[in-house]
């Protein structure tokens, strides 16, 4: 195995190529960019707009994304760009969820876990597998996206729980959650974790990583960041995803099957 983060990258059983990105490097680093860009352009927006609308507005914005990633080109800055807005558009949602229901942060962690295990059980029992490496088909992609927004909300929750109600600040838990990572990775390897529970144990680990990391820069010192400011950090996250993404293409690697 050329590169230690590709596990899960099995081909369709039916001979056609996966519409998700090959597990790489590159994969984990730009998910988790782009989580930190939901985050903190999340937070931005929530205080330039009534919440409400903010939803449906970036509800509709994903929506319009993903419907040009399922029927449009299936090229790279496509993807990555529809995974930008369900990233927005999934720390939105948690985040208004939260403040309307008022529920503590473990409480909703747990909730949003079920939602996510559910949407898992109804795609195995629908298509005979998860794999991301197996999403051949536009109905196995839309699983894989809803599993994704539910993997967007539960890591903007569960990364404001480790930092502020186990009081470990955000910079000791996107610590945590990295060497967390490592571990599927690790097990993958030493132990022979399947590598379809590998991929997923990572995918949901590198959502609170992202959102811990941009909140600590973002935040102000009061509230244990590094005081950058929500919308300056969206726009280097913006930035710097759109520098990766073209470099993806400049090294002839514009489909979305391979993102080495």
């Amino acid at each position: 195995m050329s590169e230690p983060f590709a596990f899960g990258r099995d081909d369709a059983t039916d001979g056609r190529p996966s519409r998700v990105p090959s597990a790489t490097r590159s994969f984990w680093v730009l998910t988790v960019l782009t989580m930190g860009f939901g985050e903190t352009a999340s937070d931005f927006l929530v205080g330039v707009a009534p919440a409400p609308g903010l939803v449906l507005i970036t509800v509709a914005v994903a929506g319009a994304m993903l419907a040009l990633r399922i029927r449009g080109p299936r090229v790279a800055w496509v993807y990555w760009a529809a995974t930008l807005a369900v990233s927005v558009a999934g720390a939105t949602g948690a985040g208004v969820l939260r403040r309307s229901l008022g529920l503590s942060d473990s409480l909703l962690s747990a909730e949003l876990a079920v939602v996510l295990g559910v949407v898992l059980l109804i795609w195995r029992r629908s298509e005979g597998t998860v794999a991301a490496g197996q999403v051949s088909t536009v109905r196995r992609e839309l699983y894989f996206w809803g599993a994704g927004l539910a993997t967007v909300a539960l890591g903007t929750v569960v990364a404001d729980w480790t930092a502020v109600a186990l009081q470990l600040g955000y910079v000791d838990s996107g610590i945590a959650f990295a060497a967390l990572l490592l571990l599927p990775v690790i097990t993958r390897r030493a132990l022979g974790l399947d590598p379809v529970v590998a991929f997923w144990c990572a995918y949901v680990l590198a959502r609170p990583l992202g959102a811990s990391l941009s909140d600590w820069i973002a935040l102000p010192t009061g509230r244990g960041g590094l005081g950058s400011g929500d919308g300056p950090v969206a726009l280097i996250e913006l930035v710097v995803v759109g520098l990766l993404v073209a470099r993806l293409r400049r090294c002839g690697i514009g489909g979305v099957v391979a993102t080495r």
